[in-house]
């Protein structure tokens, strides 16, 4: 996406399109959720991105979700988790989602490895045997 771009914006720019998609969300253009969270996430905006993090959720564990735009979601949420230490967006991200398509991701994976290492406790121990079992499917 173009917002990553970060040399070719300067810190006004940035700040515009983060406002224009904002606002678009805000007016209801789910639309613009996943475009918006790119920006934050690339611009290190996570006091936006924690704005958005229920409506990416929801969208995220949405029966009609694509599959392309789930990975693209849980991406953007376990990044945010990681970022914002918040092993409950972790697990939410995780939540009734088919991990592996989320595997098949090579960022993802290493996002949710790193996560699994990070942050501790029984419901992460089970992410983490759910991951061994998918990679022993593979083999």
């Amino acid at each position: 996406m173009a917002c990553i771009q970060k040399e070719v914006f300067g810190l006004a720019a940035t700040n515009e399109i983060i406002f224009a998609y904002s606002k678009a969300v805000k007016l209801g253009d789910k639309d613009s959720l996943r475009p918006l969270a790119c920006c934050a996430l690339a611009f290190n905006r996570m006091d936006v991105l924690k704005k958005i993090v229920p409506e990416l959720i929801a969208l995220e564990q949405s029966k009609n979700a694509k599959k392309e735009n789930v990975v693209e979601e849980a991406s953007f949420l376990i990044v945010y988790a990681i970022k914002a230490d918040r092993k409950d967006i972790f697990i939410k991200a995780l939540k009734n989602i088919n991990l592996e398509e989320l595997l098949q991701d090579a960022n993802v994976r290493t996002n949710i490895e790193l996560s699994c290492k990070w942050f501790k406790g029984k419901d992460i121990d089970t992410i983490s045997r759910r991951m061994q079992e998918v990679e022993s499917k593979k083999r």
